[in-house]
């Protein structure tokens, strides 16, 4: 499935609105945002109370260009070129850690992406069930975040959406090692990324900011516009572990979002 897109131009070329999409590195910007005070999904610490939990995490109250949100197509411009995204993945991994909100899968040096002449080195691998970013209205059963980070400390995330249907190999691999307790590690050599990546030659991307606490602002994200499947055993696996652990949708206070490839 793609999403179609509505070019609504205006006064701008879509060319010079990639350039409005090179957001400014986020400051003390942490790629493994699963720290400082406690905060959780539900609760007394849940998401519309994370702002006041810590002067930390103030943006997730007062930021601007918060994450997720629903990706209302009327509001995409169509890029005339395509920006194409190149992945140089070797998919070497450190651990497997389940860290209290998610299964984080964390990476050795050596995987990366290009995009734009800019190379990003993906640092982790993440995943929140129900999904956290809508199209068009429309909810997908799991998200997977691809964490990057570039040398001037600029962060990249690349959403992948899942719809329910059959299982996914690399979910599969992660799942056969999982944590079930916080804190816990597990081992797993080699991650298959390509069958993560499938279908990233068209993308939605836009700025917006870590959808944990401390809500960072000014992260590159990449959103894919052809969803994958993943089965309903595997997303009730994490959420059998961790809940609900999908924040609410953001205002898109009318940022620049861009459709991108063939």
């Amino acid at each position: 499935m793609r999403f179609s897109a509505l070019c609504v131009v205006g006064a701008l070329s879509c060319a010079s609105l990639v350039g409005a999409l090179s957001a400014a590195p986020a400051k003390n910007a942490n790629a493994n945002a699963h720290s400082g005070a406690a905060w959780s999904y539900k609760g007394t610490n849940a998401p519309a109370k994370w702002g006041d939990l810590s002067p930390e995490y103030s943006a997730c109250k007062k930021g601007v260009y918060q994450s997720p949100i629903d990706i209302k197509m009327e509001n995409v411009f169509q890029a005339n070129t395509a920006s194409p995204i190149k992945f140089s993945y070797k998919g070497d991994v450190q651990n497997v850690v389940n860290n209290g909100h998610t299964i984080q899968v964390d990476f050795k040096a050596g995987s990366s992406i290009t995009l734009d002449k800019t190379q990003y080195d993906l640092v982790q691998l993440h995943f929140h069930t129900p999904a956290e970013h809508k199209v068009a209205g429309k909810s997908f059963q799991m998200e997977a975040h691809l964490v990057h980070k570039a040398k001037n400390g600029q962060l990249l995330v690349i959403a992948i959406l899942f719809n329910a249907g059959l299982e996914h190999p690399a979910i599969a691999e992660i799942q056969k090692v999982m944590p079930q307790k916080e804190g816990e590690k597990a081992n797993l050599a080699k991650l298959d990324m390509s069958t993560l990546t499938k279908g990233l030659d068209s993308y939605i991307r836009l700025n917006g900011s870590l959808t944990t606490p401390p809500c960072t602002e000014g992260v590159i994200w990449i959103v894919n516009t052809m969803p994958l499947e993943a089965s309903k055993a595997q997303v009730a696996a994490f959420t059998k572990v961790f809940g609900q652990n999908n924040r609410p949708l953001q205002s898109p206070n009318n940022r620049v979002i861009i459709e991108t490839g063939d």
